[in-house]
């Protein structure tokens, strides 16, 4: 492989770029973080630039382009905490006492312990059906009051309960269940968004997601005083979804994103991509399931890069009716953030893929009928079923290493 010498650049996006050129679909609008830490919601059609806080300091440093799947929030009234579809045990709910994490004011409720003597006080919903043995991720917006400390209780239909603590004050998790897969999201104002992730099970038992109040790491019930609480909004829950995804009121649609391109398929290219997404957030292969998708001006897909068959992998490979596929898969799965190079070596067509600065993991040429490969690329799609967030995306001219893309920045642009 070359190292450190500038190439020709077939295609350069870095997130927060000018997308006059590309065509951006979602029918619906989209929830996203803005540079401030506060949520927010874009118009059908509009990408999102969602910024990441990634050390937890309150500072939103990170922009990445937003690509999310079609899903609709199961909750009932996911906002309004006195709606009667939300329990409340030993508590009781003020309406519209707080600014929101989207900076409306007097737009979020508080949940307020009653006086019962070693209670639990909290609030929870019903779940929709959900099948055996799956991955759920409920998740729910919270900030401090008198109460500086929640607890996410989840009941799997086995009756496994599982219990996890959130300091709100010190911004970090204090005892959690080893059952539970651990979400937060600092946001403005001292708000967090908050998650956890179990596993469904199987029996007879009912599921349930508590959110709970708590007067220190580790207290299930206590005596109330009547008055203190914590703030509530946006609470989230998709059933079988295993991962945190942006939250939504209602229904949210697919994101999908077409850049118009000139890539010659029939010669070496790298592919230099960086972003983040969470685990078991890249769906199934599919024609319609993937992060990456290099169209011909057919119309046809060419190039797809996608989650492999096993969660832990994902694979890129030539995806067209009139040839064979060449797919190669590493393992552990990518994480956030991430760094990915993609390489087609012109000599046989044979694809390859490098995780994190890690070696090549060389992939088979395609065999069989073979579809000529002087039809070129017009069109780059991002699209996902699940969630990933994109920093940067260049395709080059050439067989290019790690030096080039990690460690010369400047030299690629981004």
């Amino acid at each position: 492989m070359s190292v450190g010498l500038a190439r020709q650049v077939y295609f350069a996006y870095k997130a927060g770029a000018d997308l006059a050129n590309a065509t951006v679909t979602r029918g619906s609008t989209g929830g996203y973080t803005t540079r401030a830490g506060l949520y927010a919601t874009k118009a059908s059609n509009i990408a999102r630039l969602h910024w990441r806080d990634i050390d937890g300091d309150g500072v939103h440093e990170i922009p990445r382009l937003l690509m999310e799947g079609a899903r609709t929030n199961a909750y009932t009234a996911p906002e309004d905490f006195t709606d009667a579809a939300w329990t409340k045990d030993g508590a009781t709910i003020s309406a519209n006492v707080a600014k929101a994490p989207d900076g409306v004011a007097a737009s979020a409720d508080k949940i307020v312990e009653d006086s019962g003597v070693n209670v639990a006080h909290q609030i929870y919903q019903a779940l929709p059906a959900l099948t055996d043995d799956t991955l759920q991720a409920p998740a729910i917006f919270v900030k401090r009051a008198e109460r500086t400390w929640v607890r996410i209780w989840t009941r799997d239909k086995a009756n496994a309960q599982r219990n996890s603590w959130y300091n709100l004050a010190a911004g970090a998790w204090g005892t959690t269940d080893a059952g539970h897969g651990l979400y937060a999201e600092r946001f403005a104002d001292d708000w967090y968004r908050l998650g956890v992730r179990f596993d469904a099970a199987s029996g007879a038992t009912t599921p349930l997601v508590v959110y709970a109040l708590a007067t220190a790491d580790g207290v299930e019930v206590y005596t109330g005083d009547g008055s203190s609480g914590v703030y509530l909004w946006g609470a989230w829950f998709v059933a079988d979804e295993r991962f945190h995804s942006s939250y939504h009121s209602g229904a949210r649609s697919a994101d999908q994103i077409d850049f118009p391109a000139s890539i010659p398929l029939h010669k070496s290219w790298t592919i230099y991509v960086k972003g983040g997404l969470q685990h078991g957030a890249i769906t199934a292969p599919g024609s319609t399931l993937f992060l990456l998708n290099l169209r011909d001006s057919d119309g046809a897909s060419r190039i797809l890069f996608s989650r492999h068959a096993s969660l832990a992998q994902l694979s890129v490979n030539y995806q067209s009716p009139a040839e064979a596929t060449a797919a190669v898969s590493f393992s552990p799965p990518l994480a956030d953030p991430f760094d990915l190079l993609i390489q087609h070596d012109a000599t046989d067509h044979a694809l390859s893929i490098a995780l994190n600065g890690g070696s090549l993991i060389a992939g088979s040429a395609p065999t069989g009928q073979t579809k000529p490969f002087n039809q070129g690329i017009t069109t780059v799609r991002l699209r996902n079923d699940g969630f990933w967030e994109l920093e940067v995306l260049k395709i080059m001219a050439g067989l290019q290493g790690w030096t080039f893309a990690r460690n010369a920045p400047t030299a690629v642009g981004v």
